[in-house]
């Protein structure tokens, strides 16, 4: 077990305490993790459960952050094996996640061993909507690039139900619509002709 202030972020981009988690009673959310292979995966994790008091222990890691854990609490190794709290030793080394912005603006992810940064919207589609993109390859008979959206037009929220398999020419055409809702509104039209301007004038 993990303590209560215990931070865990989500794939939505927020960030909760364990113990928001389970004062809000949230249920079936969308978290990182790894596989047996140390590669990021997403998980559905269905809700906190509290076991009560325990004794705990302080585990420091090598950067000072200190996790606040019990004895039994299982942690993945970089070499592949688990062990409990109680067991670690001095230098053991935790499998770990960890997370970037790239410039396009999109969350990357990697771990201990992985050896590049992968989007992390990429694996959670694959993962996750694997079933919605051969769908639409098994109907591509025009042979398009088949993208991922975000829904929420957020770059950071991976959530599953905020992404979507589509088309290029349909992203694109989505897209373009979008735009031209925003020029017709003569606020926004304003606003983008000033910052256009401004630009010319510096360059």
């Amino acid at each position: 077990c993990l303590c209560g202030e215990t931070e865990i972020k989500l794939l939505n981009g927020e960030i909760f305490t364990i113990n928001e988690l389970y004062s809000a009673k949230m249920t079936n959310f969308w978290a990182y993790t790894l596989n047996e292979n140390g590669e990021c995966m997403p998980t559905l994790i269905d809700g906190v459960v509290c076991n009560g008091k325990k004794e705990i222990y302080n585990l420091t890691l090598d950067d000072g952050t200190v996790i606040r854990c019990t004895d039994n609490h299982k942690w993945f190794l970089s070499d592949g094996n688990w062990k409990e709290t109680k067991d670690l030793q001095f230098g053991d080394s935790l499998m770990s996640i960890y997370d970037r912005v790239n410039k396009k603006g999109y969350e990357e992810i990697s771990s201990t061993i992985c050896s590049k940064f992968i989007p992390t919207h990429r694996i959670v589609a694959e993962n996750v909507l694997r079933e919605d993109k051969l769908n639409l390859a098994k109907n591509n008979k025009t042979k398009q690039v088949i993208v991922i959206h975000h829904k929420s037009f957020n770059k950071l929220n991976n959530d599953p139900s905020q992404l979507e398999y589509m088309y290029w020419i349909d992203h694109q055409m989505y897209h373009n619509s979008l735009n031209k809702e925003r020029w017709d509104n003569e606020e926004y039209s304003k606003k983008m002709r000033k910052i256009f301007s401004e630009t010319n004038k510096k360059t």
